[in-house]
């Protein structure tokens, strides 16, 4: 492993929890990850492994000063469980059975009870850190920053709808707006706002409120939230769209000077990369030119 860097301290930084769901699909990936976590991230901030029990001794490898591996099923009711041979649902005793996909989404946001940090930055299996990682990205003062674009389409709209429902938001409800990114920050108070609002207004716990919601999107649900409910001032955040990864969407990673002209181009202004798990790409392809970009080398 290359050497790790010097990890400057601040007073903002042990108030951070970075945060990353995985499973052994994407073990080789959340490994390179977390080599950059421990690298990059720093002093005073954890990175912790969300990871369902079947895994755990999988993962356990991956822990470090920085990285901790919590059991998933820790931080879900009981009476959400998986049935041995059922791959892509959960059964619950409280709702319908819970498809992965949204399973994922309730556990985000118990990863609250992860943790004792005060704001949680959410990061992918399939990212990697390319550089020290500033504290100043995600505070602005006392201020935290939350990921709001511009850009939506009517799966987005949708989307805001559910959450305006869920929350009681008063209509007409702004759906020109997207919470959904690579990098997103939360805080402890809004989700736990979140969480009592959702309860408040359905009668019904979140868990079981969002289980019978066919379309939702946690980011999604945050951010309205926090604009609709609480109000951006008071809620603690500030919206920024500033660009923060290198994403792989515009390049042909299948080719080997494809994924170098990729990596070749991750700029100062890049925190890291981004590359998609669905390209099936082997990890052990990029892994060496990835660490080559942390030492300053070319890529090729």
């Amino acid at each position: 492993m290359p050497a790790r860097v010097e990890r400057g301290g601040s007073s903002h930084a042990g108030a951070i929890a970075f945060v990353t769901p995985s499973y052994r699909g994407d073990l080789e990936r959340c490994r390179l990850l977390c080599e950059s976590t421990t690298r990059f991230l720093p002093a005073g901030c954890e990175h912790v492994l969300l990871i369902d029990r079947r895994d755990l001794e999988l993962f356990r490898p991956l822990e470090s000063d920085v990285v901790r591996v919590v059991e998933a099923e820790s931080l879900i009711p009981w009476w959400i469980f998986r049935v041995p041979g059922i791959r892509r649902w959960w059964a619950s005793l409280g709702s319908l059975p819970i498809r992965n996909w949204l399973y994922q989404q309730l556990l985000k946001i118990s990863a609250i009870h992860a943790t004792s940090a005060d704001v949680i930055q959410f990061l992918d299996s399939d990212v990697t850190l390319t550089r020290p990682f500033p504290v100043d990205y995600v505070f602005r003062g006392d201020k935290v920053r939350l990921q709001r674009v511009g850009f939506h389409d009517r799966e987005h709209e949708r989307w805001i709808r559910v959450a305006a429902r869920l929350l009681g938001a008063t209509e007409p409800i702004d759906v020109d707006r997207n919470y959904i990114g690579n990098l997103i920050t939360w805080t402890r108070p809004n989700v736990l706002g979140m969480i009592e609002r959702i309860r408040s207004h359905t009668g019904s716990s979140h868990i079981g409120a969002i289980a019978r919601a066919i379309h939702f999107s946690e980011y999604m649900t945050y951010g309205v939230h926090v604009d609709d409910i609480v109000g951006l001032e008071a809620s603690g955040h500030f919206h920024d769209d500033s660009p923060n990864l290198h994403l792989c969407w515009d390049y042909d990673l299948t080719t080997p000077d494809g994924l170098d002209q990729f990596l070749s181009a991750t700029g100062p202004e890049h925190l890291g990369v981004m590359i998609h798990s669905k390209y099936g790409i082997p990890v052990a392809t990029y892994a060496d030119k990835l660490r080559a970009l942390w030492d300053g080398l070319p890529v090729a």
